[in-house]
């Protein structure tokens, strides 16, 4: 299996129709291609020492080019414990698109087996963003409250998602922005 790439696309070129970055996201999550995507993500790049792979799929905006870009990411978490090097798919993802310059984040899909939330305990369908990465979503310049996500739990047959914004996220948490 290969690993998924990274990519940028233009809409700004003769001839191609103008696109709504969020409505672009929102197709993107409803045609299952989030799914099928973060799922080669969590199976190619994550690393977890207790086979606990997630994957995310992030959509970035640079309104003034209309770039469009999309970064993938792979949890990373190779020791029982503390481990310094530990990083979630989300925040992989996110640092990418940053990296790339892009100052807005569309939407983010991420997919990994359920767990309940480690900090609050709270139950969820699917496996939303853990704590540390709720706080540097809600300090995140790149990040609305419009930010868009869609949640999938791996390995479910039919497959379960949900969808909710950062601003919901941020709520339902009880995070403060930095």
């Amino acid at each position: 299996m290969r690993a998924p790439s990274d990519r940028e696309l233009y809409y700004d070129r003769p001839g191609w129709p103008a696109v709504d970055p969020a409505h672009t996201f929102k197709e993107l999550c409803l045609s299952l291609a989030a799914y099928d995507w973060t799922t080669l993500a969590a199976a190619t790049l994550a690393e977890s020492y207790r086979a606990f792979n997630v994957g995310a799929l992030l959509v970035a905006h640079d309104p003034p080019t209309s770039r469009i870009g999309t970064y993938c990411g792979g949890n990373i978490k190779r020791l029982p414990g503390p481990d310094p090097d530990k990083i979630c798919a989300e925040r992989v993802a996110l640092r990418k698109a940053r990296a790339a310059g892009y100052p807005l984040v569309i939407g983010l899909a991420v997919i990994g087996p359920y767990q309940p939330d480690q900090e609050s305990s709270r139950e969820s369908r699917t496996l939303h963003p853990c704590g540390e990465c709720r706080r540097e979503f809600a300090s995140a310049s790149e990040m609305t409250p419009d930010t868009l996500f869609a949640t999938h739990r791996l390995g479910e047959e039919p497959v379960i998602m949900e969808r909710f914004t950062l601003e919901w996220l941020l709520r339902e948490y009880c995070v403060a922005d930095n």
